[in-house]
């Protein structure tokens, strides 16, 4: 799928989607929901339009702080209060007029989607077993999986300042051009599904690693690499986390400097990139990293699912 291509059609539209992006979740959450919103859209013949002004991870701009635009921004007020993820903004409002404002604003913008207008939708069993034909883009009875692919491709492109400090951090890890990438997620991820003993995860690595013996472990808390390092003496292991990390909670990310989360990002996005890169990635779909790097390569098994899914 060619951008400049994408961004001609898009533009073709008439009705329009605005997008809230970092709203309430962490960052591959809400990158997962947006790239299956773009791809609604698509099949919809609807224009997608980002906003991501007030987005949790931003430090100044949102997206453009460390990605390539892709598509037109729309921000400003009214989209910050009433453009909400998954919660129509109707139920939470206090006076008459505030309501007003918002359906007055709704009648003149009657072909304006906003993000809880199509939420449930891209979540629906309906849309996650759809097939997508776009001719003008080549894309010919795709799945889910696969137009996602085709998107992330498309605009998953680091700015040039991200990707020298991206590819300075991958660089200093020292993998092998041959290696498995694990991710294990701790932290407040306990709350929404059980954690998976580390030996599941190396019995996979056994079963679906073709011999390799190099991993890179990708994890919020460094007792992860404590325990593989101690137990698998067979393994030579890498990993990005630092011995002071034991495991990511939201709500503690949110409340951090934004120098501190764009240098916690750019660790976020050079782990990825490395799960991307490897022969064979090892994880959890029901955690958002591991759905996306399901959407982004075949060669990706979960501990906890035996096939991708929508999380």
């Amino acid at each position: 799928m060619e951008l400049e291509k994408y961004k001609s059609l898009n533009k073709s539209f008439k009705s329009e989607l605005v997008f809230n992006l970092g709203a309430t979740s962490g960052f591959y959450s809400e990158l997962n929901n947006m790239v299956m919103a773009m791809a609604y859209c698509l099949n919809m013949h609807i224009r997608f339009v980002l906003s991501s002004e007030n987005a949790n991870f931003r430090y100044e701009k949102g997206w453009e702080d460390f990605f390539v635009p892709f598509c037109e921004e729309r921000n400003g007020t009214f989209y910050k209060k009433y453009n909400l993820r998954d919660r129509n903004p109707f139920f939470e409002m206090g006076g008459f007029f505030q309501k007003l404002s918002y359906f007055s604003w709704r009648m003149f913008h009657r072909h304006t989607y906003l993000t809880h207008d199509i939420f449930s939708d891209i979540r629906s069993v309906s849309f996650v077993r759809s097939r997508f034909n776009c001719p003008e883009l080549g894309i010919e009875n795709m799945d889910l999986r696969h137009i996602c692919r085709e998107i992330i491709d498309m605009i998953y492109l680091f700015n040039a300042p991200t990707r020298k400090e991206v590819d300075l951090l991958t660089e200093k890890v020292g993998l092998p051009d041959s290696y498995i990438g694990i991710h294990v997620r701790g932290g407040d991820k306990s709350t929404e599904t059980d954690i998976v003993d580390c030996s599941e995860y190396m019995n996979l690595v056994k079963e679906k690693g073709k011999g390799i013996k190099n991993i890179f472990v990708s994890t919020d808390d460094y007792t992860v690499f404590e325990y593989l390092t101690a137990n698998y003496k067979d393994y030579k292991f890498y990993t990005l986390t630092s011995e002071s990390e034991r495991g990511y909670y939201y709500d503690s990310f949110v409340k951090r400097t934004s120098e501190d989360k764009k240098s916690d990002m750019i660790k976020l996005f050079a782990s990825i990139e490395l799960l991307r890169k490897s022969d064979v990635f090892i994880g959890t779909f029901s955690s958002n990293m591991g759905m996306f790097i399901g959407m982004c390569k075949d060669e990706a098994y979960g501990v906890d699912y035996g096939e991708w899914i929508v999380w």
